[in-house]
C-alpha cells in the first residue's frame, strides 16, 4: 500500500488538480502554477518510490544487491558503516557504506536473518533499530 497505493492517490490528485486549474478553471480556483508545482513534486514522490529497494540479495561471494524497479545498488558487506532508522519518517531504514546511502523500507521477508549474516560477515557494521 505505502510502496504504490500513496503514489497513486497523489498522481490522480494532482491529475485532476491540473485539469480543475487549467482546463476547466473556476472563478476562485488556484492558479495553474500550483498544479504545476504539485506535478512536480508527484514526479519527485514517484522517483523516490521507484528507486527504492523492493529486493535484496546476498550472494555468497559477500556482495549484497539492492534491486528496486528503476535500479540495482551492489555493495560489499564490509563496505556497509551503518543500518540506522530514517530519523525523518518512521518504517524506512538508512544504509550507509563508504560512498553513499540508500534508504529503503523496513519491511522485507527474512530481514533479520540478513542483518545476522550481515553483523557476522562485518561486526564493525552499526546496526540498530532493526
Amino acid at each position: 500500500m505505502l510502496n504504490w497505493g500513496a503514489p497513486g492517490l497523489v498522481a490522480l490528485m494532482g491529475i485532476g488538480f491540473l485539469y480543475l486549474s487549467v482546463a476547466r478553471p473556476m472563478q476562485d480556483s488556484p492558479p495553474p502554477v500550483f498544479a504545476l508545482v504539485l506535478l512536480i513534486g508527484m514526479a519527485l514522490f514517484w522517483v523516490r518510490q521507484l528507486r527504492m529497494p523492493r529486493r535484496i540479495i546476498l550472494h555468497e561471494d559477500g556482495r549484497l544487491e539492492f534491486v528496486s524497479p528503476v535500479r540495482r545498488v551492489v555493495i560489499t558487506v564490509q563496505d556497509i558503516t551503518s543500518i540506522k532508522p530514517d530519523g525523518s519518517q518512521l518504517g524506512f531504514l538508512i544504509v550507509r557504506w563508504g560512498a553513499g546511502k540508500l534508504r529503503l523500507l523496513n519491511q522485507f521477508d527474512d530481514f533479520h536473518d540478513l542483518l545476522s549474516r550481515i553483523k557476522q560477515a562485518n561486526p564493525g557494521v552499526e546496526i540498530r533499530g532493526c
